[in-house]
């Protein structure tokens, strides 16, 4: 069991187990699902498309990711997995390019967790572009280590990514732009785990700000970044709102644009590389930013003006930093409301205890219809380093970015991709609605109900019911290494069990 050596982690139980933690399931069926929070929090345009089905870990053919992807770029829809691909799926160049050229043909859902273990993408960058409504969930990026992001999203509006994991990106880990005029709104980035990245997230449009709006970035975990952590590019509202940055060199946060942005109860721990003298966060001095900065946390005693955020920012000069933001750049009070689903917002101390135990591709549904909580072995191995406590991290050989000299670079790319590492059972899901035959039999008695019905009338789809398993269980499961059973306690009307590996 992994444990956090450095804090004392102290939950309340209520009922038959169910944590009672600072955060609670949203059961608003206008949400993408329950626990969706921020400015992409609404995306909803899936429901009610066609399914397609993942049967192998084949970089290509029928019944592969790449197929699914090409069938949600035609009509969009729910990305179902009946198998993972722990050791990776090959992803040639461009070979799983989300794109539907700019008149888009429904929002889509890439659903991770209906796998019965990981599912993980290696080989070529990943792309989204001029597409529009995309929910992406419980995936892992490991690339091979190039010039390219992990993952790129451009020119997007109504985006959530949440639980995702992202690995050796070779520009940043995660991050949108907008090309040919087209915007980029509406996004959320949540609980998602980058690491060992040359750096972080662009959130927005570095070239024109003013594409971009209603950012949210919040309790997601970066951890070996040199910078980017996010960058915020825009003209309008943004809230970076309890991240954790492990291990940082360069920078932190740099706005660019005239953006309105809530910083807050974010926690940042210094590595061995790390100064607080110039790594601060930066805006330009020609943009006219205004800054709600409150409740953050420098580790190791580096950062001594506690009472006063705003000496965590200085003034970006030609990439030399230094010289304190003024007064104008600064609000007193907070932006609200918090952008689209407002997040709760929960102290920096707290950010540490909850973003190293939730973030990342760590939930699936297995076949026994448990929720089983664990991490793959680049994020296991990562999380082994954070969870020695103040002061661990990475030991350098020559370069910040030899990435590719890590033994745990080499030994994820040493596996054997494509090949299953777990599959559904003969008879699973015999009418190909998505959801489990058994699942069906138990929640509304035979197999009539379809994937987009209300049995229940609570305004969430069957289907959605189904997928939501993982939310039950996310809001309630407070750490690895024990077995919580949530006998007839309900969030959301579901029944669930976590079994955490």
């Amino acid at each position: 069991m992994r444990g956090l050596t450095t804090l004392i982690l102290v939950f309340f139980w209520f009922g038959q187990g169910v944590s009672q933690s600072t955060l609670t399931a949203v059961d608003n069926p206008l949400l993408a699902f329950k626990g969706a929070y921020g400015a992409g929090a609404f995306t909803k345009d899936w429901v009610g498309r066609p399914l397609y089905f993942v049967d192998n870990c084949n970089p290509s053919g029928a019944g592969s990711l790449s197929a699914a992807i090409s069938g949600v770029n035609s009509t969009g829809g729910v990305v179902i997995f009946n198998v993972a691909c722990e050791n990776g799926i090959e992803n040639t160049y461009n070979g799983m390019t989300i794109d539907q050229d700019g008149n888009p043909n429904g929002g889509f859902y890439i659903a991770g967790q209906t796998a019965p273990g990981k599912i993980v993408v290696t080989g070529g960058r990943w792309r989204a572009e001029e597409t529009d409504n995309i929910v992406i969930r419980y995936i892992s990026h490991r690339p091979n280590y190039s010039g390219d992001d992990a993952f790129e999203l451009i020119s997007v509006e109504n985006v959530i990514i949440d639980h995702v994991s992202a690995a050796w990106g070779g520009d940043e880990g995660y991050s949108t732009r907008a090309y040919g005029g087209n915007p980029n709104q509406n996004i959320t980035f949540q609980n998602m785990f980058i690491s060992s990245s040359k750096t972080g997230t662009l959130l927005g449009d570095s070239t024109d700000p003013s594409l971009a709006g209603n950012l949210s970035a919040h309790r997601n975990l970066y951890f070996n970044i040199s910078h980017r952590v996010p960058n915020i590019n825009s003209d309008g509202r943004a809230d970076v709102i309890n991240n954790l940055t492990w291990d940082w060199q360069s920078r932190l946060t740099f706005i660019n644009g005239d953006t309105q942005l809530n910083h807050i109860n974010n926690y940042y721990e210094p590595g061995i590389r790390t100064t607080i003298g110039d790594a601060r966060n930066k805006a330009q001095q020609t943009d006219l930013p205004v800054i709600f900065t409150e409740g953050n946390v420098v580790g190791k005693g580096l950062f001594l003006e506690t009472d006063n955020d705003r000496d965590l920012w200085d003034e970006f000069r030609s990439g030399v930093g230094g010289v304190d933001l003024g007064p104008s750049f600064f609000a007193s009070t907070q932006y609200t409301p918090l952008l689209g689903n407002p997040v709760p917002v929960i102290s920096a101390d707290s950010t540490f205890v909850h973003v190293t135990q939730e973030a990342g591709n760590n939930r699936h549904i297995a076949n026994d219809l448990s929720v089983v909580k664990d991490w793959d072995m680049v994020d296991d191995h990562y999380l082994s380093i954070i969870s020695g406590g103040e002061g661990s991290h990475l030991v350098y050989e020559n370069d910040p970015e030899t990435f590719t000299s890590e033994q745990i670079y080499i030994d994820f790319h040493n596996l054997s991709h494509g090949t299953i590492s777990a599959s559904r059972p003969v008879g699973w899901d015999t009418d190909a609605d998505g959801m489990p035959d058994v699942w069906e039999l138990t929640e509304y008695g035979d197999l009539t109900q379809g994937s987009w019905g209300d049995f229940d009338s609570d305004g969430w789809t069957n289907l959605e019911e189904y997928l939501a398993l993982v939310d039950v269980t996310a809001q309630s499961s407070p750490t690895q290494g024990k077995v919580i059973n949530f006998g007839r306690a309900k969030i959301g009307g579901r029944l669930a069990k976590v079994i955490t590996n």
